[in-house]
């Protein structure tokens, strides 16, 4: 059934990060501060889509703060134009942090001279669930990029249409030199724009398995 099929294309894509996670975690400290405020400027660029489209999942998201009297639900789904400017400096101040993959954290000699050390890895992927916060969204994404992790995102379904946007667009699109293996991952590979496949998200419907 529905459930059945939306858990094997959330494997697919998960399979697809997993493949991309790899390639992201031998990116370049300078690649991802590229393509992090590569990010900040299409969020900026894009305000007004970002916003139009958050202003359709507010409607959509209406009958169910009246079912709850959840005025803080909307109000977290609710996005203007400060918020969208403070999710673009978030982002910058993320590519203003030391690069914590390689750092030596611990070293000890053995007896016989033989040197160990533990240094920071990635994770390889991260898979996140969260609701009705779209600035969460550039969040993690944007650490995941820092720290050289694939994501997945499983949005809430209230906020379906500017997750997408953010998710399809605006984090890490185009940046200035594309991550390795970015066109092969893509799912429309005839309409890649050098997307950063390690953000491909689980659809905010999709089940867990």
């Amino acid at each position: 059934g529905a459930m059945i099929r939306g858990a094997e294309e959330l494997v697919a894509k998960a399979a697809a990060v997993k493949a991309a996670a790899r390639l992201l975690g031998g990116a370049s400290t300078g690649d991802k501060n590229r393509a992090l405020r590569q990010s900040a400027t299409v969020l900026r660029a894009r305000e007004a889509e970002i916003l139009a489209a958050n202003e359709r999942d507010c409607r959509s998201a209406v009958r169910a703060v009246e079912q709850t009297g959840g005025d803080p639900l909307l109000d977290r789904l609710s996005l203007t134009s400060a918020r969208v400017q403070a999710m673009a400096r978030d982002v910058e101040s993320v590519a203003e942090l030391s690069d914590p993959i390689g750092e030596e954290i611990e070293r000890t000699v053995r007896p016989n001279g033989l040197i160990v050390a533990r240094r920071r890895v990635p994770l390889g992927v991260v898979g996140v669930v969260y609701e009705s916060r779209p600035n969460v969204t550039s969040d993690i994404a944007a650490l995941c990029i820092k720290t050289g992790n694939g994501v997945l995102l499983r949005g809430e379904v209230l906020d379906r249409q500017e997750h997408r946007l953010e998710h399809r667009e605006d984090l890490a699109l185009d940046p200035p030199q594309p991550l390795a293996g970015s066109d092969p991952l893509d799912p429309e590979p005839a309409k890649a724009r050098a997307r950063a496949p390690f953000l491909r998200p689980a659809n905010p419907g999709d089940a867990l398995p």
